[in-house]
């Protein structure tokens, strides 16, 4: 007699595993300019709440708080300066576009360390 039951068990292993494979792959990474400061907006407003969050939970002192929106602020100016820059045509748009997200990837692995999930 057909056992149901082992059949449903392989049809979720299978579903489990095409799972698998899919998240494996991540998120997209931008590709162009805008996309790169799209997601670099994401990220200042997820390390903000962040901090906060560390911050009110007691995870972090005042003065990592306060150190870690210095940096999330920034890179939230060198953002806005690459965005401008961009709009002008400075073919150094770019250049402080890195500035940006490398403050944010230190700022990001700090929030990590401590705890936090971050976009």
């Amino acid at each position: 007699m057909y056992d149901v039951r082992i059949n449903v068990r392989t049809w979720f292993a299978a579903l489990a595993l095409a799972l698998l494979v899919a998240c494996a792959g991540g998120f997209p990474t931008a590709s162009t300019f805008n996309d790169k400061v799209a997601q670099a907006s994401i990220t200042i407003t997820s390390s903000t709440n962040a901090i906060n969050t560390l911050a009110i939970s007691g995870k972090v002192t005042k003065r990592q708080a306060e150190s870690a929106l210095a940096a999330s602020r920034a890179a939230s100016l060198a953002l806005d300066t690459a965005q401008a820059m961009q709009s002008t045509g400075d073919p150094q748009a770019t250049t402080q576009l890195q500035l940006a997200t490398s403050v944010l990837d230190g700022l990001k692995a700090f929030l990590i360390s401590q705890g936090a999930t971050v976009k």
